[in-house]
């Protein structure tokens, strides 16, 4: 990997292939069921990937994270870039990850926690 964050213009391959691997994780760990208003887009070489209401970022960014170290965890394989996760940024609203060295935002507009045992995750 470079050191260098990848961008749709220079990059493009790896680029779209960080968000096809978070949308499908998403899928794959249960949320995008709870998650209304789904919008993903690009902007400052950053997918931002929103919705109204449903889970909070920061819990569905932990499970992601415990998915991608669980190997046995159907997600781990797309997830096998996920690098960082970033939980210093002191919004509630809003959880950064780095998959290929491509930074990702999750963004919720009206962060609720579900009945499905989200609460409950944890980083």
């Amino acid at each position: 990997m470079t050191s260098q964050p990848a961008s749709e213009f220079h990059q493009p391959e790896r680029y779209f292939e960080a968000l096809g691997r978070v949308m499908h994780a998403l899928a794959l760990i249960g949320v995008l069921d709870e998650m209304t208003a789904l919008r993903w887009w690009s902007a400052d070489q950053t997918w931002k990937i929103e919705w109204r209401t449903g889970p909070d970022p920061h819990q569905v960014a932990a499970m992601l994270w415990q998915a991608a170290a669980d190997l046995q965890h159907p997600a781990s394989r797309a997830l096998r870039g996920m690098t960082s996760l970033d939980r210093s940024n002191g919004s509630p609203h809003y959880a950064y990850l780095q998959v290929l060295d491509v930074p990702v935002m999750l963004r919720a507009l009206d962060p609720a926690a579900s009945d499905t045992g989200l609460a409950a995750a944890s980083v």
